[in-house]
């Protein structure tokens, strides 16, 4: 996941995507097995490399979400969105933010042009209203940052490209690096420079590794259908006598903090990564 100096959810190793839920297709799951199930640490130069009818890949990996590291250039501030200009040693790009007006403050209200930020995004593959990188670079959290933090970010870059170029060729060989499926089988630990530590593994609709009451937190906010995601209340509604509301809470701080759920539209709202 994160190295330990930074913050997941606050921070977070890496992800997956939203989308549509069921069994899916043969061809489907196919097509889903390079991608990986966390948040992979890049620079901003490999974001705007990437074509805008192809989704964000590192190392030939399919890419969901991705955290960058550099200087907040600009905050353009909307009605129901905010545009950040981000630059790093390597370029400079811009991605939005929805904001839900009747939330309380805006999310990144300490946040000030100059600073030094780090900022868990999403790639759209589709082609950009508003010229680069403005409408399909969609930001999901946004923290500042040290420059102790902004030098290991960019050794957690390289050392995400080396770690997902190694599994890959280790699966492409027979190897056991991907726990024996057809994916690239990385962890968060393994790709956002935590070592190898056992931490669980997505696969498909469950993880394995997660307690029976982890498990069941997680499949509730897996079955959200939506970008919204699904709320905390709901969560517990479907619950109600399985799993006690501080315990599910609990859960989702840990599920948030390894990288294998994210808030959406508040601090209430949650998705899961592997969708």
């Amino acid at each position: 996941m994160w190295s330990s100096t930074e913050k997941p959810a606050q921070g977070g190793g890496f992800m997956q995507s939203p989308g549509q839920f069921g069994s899916p297709s043969a061809g489907s799951t196919e097509k889903r097995q390079d991608r990986i199930q966390s948040v992979v640490p890049v620079a901003v130069a490999t974001v705007l490399a990437t074509p805008q009818d192809q989704p964000l890949r590192v190392s030939g990996a399919e890419v969901h979400m991705a955290v960058l590291v550099g200087r907040l250039e600009t905050i353009d501030r909307g009605g129901t969105k905010v545009s950040y200009t981000l630059a790093d040693e390597t370029g400079t790009l811009t991605a939005l933010r929805w904001i839900d007006a009747e939330a309380g403050p805006e999310p990144d209200s300490d946040l000030a042009e100059g600073m030094l930020v780090r900022m868990v995004v999403r790639v759209r593959p589709g082609p950009s209203k508003g010229g680069a990188g403005s409408t399909n670079i969609m930001c999901f959290h946004l923290e500042a940052v040290t420059p102790e933090e902004e030098l290991i970010h960019r050794l957690e870059v390289q050392h995400a490209a080396l770690t997902i170029a190694h599994v890959a060729a280790l699966s492409a060989g027979g190897g056991a690096a991907n726990g024996g499926g057809g994916g690239t089988g990385l962890t968060n630990s393994m790709v956002g420079g935590g070592g190898g530590a056992d931490v669980p593994m997505v696969t498909g609709g469950g993880i394995v590794g997660l307690s029976p009451q982890q498990q069941m937190v997680y499949s509730a906010i897996h079955a959200a259908v939506g970008d919204q995601g699904v709320h905390r209340d709901q969560v517990y509604g479907s619950l109600t006598g399985k799993v006690p509301r501080p315990e599910i809470d609990r859960i989702m701080e840990f599920l948030s903090n390894e990288g294998h759920i994210y808030n959406t539209t508040d601090d209430d709202h949650f998705k899961a990564t592997d969708c």
